[in-house]
């Protein structure tokens, strides 16, 4: 729901800002931290009864991805596909707001627990004893 209205909310600045070409770029320009937002997701399902450094990890990794993917997208947005710069941050500047939204309102419902680290996957480094 939060995405849809990003991806609205991207397209109406970009035509405010451009015109019709300002739409598509602001369009864009949601579904590419719409993109991002998505990535972020899958390292949360997959983060779940991981040990600290083990999260960490997974955190780290997360943000190197959505950065190279928005950056990425962005650079084909303004290079190959020549879209209106302006229309374009307009729109991924709303679409990373609705995304953030989305996010906060699914954990203050409840969709987003964390799991304890007891299950198999966690870190095993722990599991070695001394004696």
């Amino acid at each position: 729901m939060w995405t849809a209205a990003a991806l609205a909310a991207g397209a109406a600045a970009g035509a405010a800002l451009a015109g019709s070409p300002g739409a598509a770029a602001g369009a864009y320009g949601a579904a590419a931290a719409a993109a991002a937002g998505l990535v972020t997701r899958w390292h949360l399902r997959r983060a779940g009864g991981l040990g600290p450094a083990a999260t960490l990890r997974r955190a780290l990794r997360c943000e190197i991805e959505r950065l190279a993917l928005s950056g990425g997208m962005l650079a084909a947005g303004f290079a190959a596909f020549g879209l209106e710069p302006p229309a374009l941050l307009a729109g991924f500047l709303l679409g990373v707001a609705g995304a953030t939204a989305g996010g906060y309102s699914s954990l203050a419902a409840g969709r987003h627990r964390w799991r304890p680290a007891s299950s198999p996957r966690a870190s095993t480094s722990s599991t070695t004893s001394r004696t």
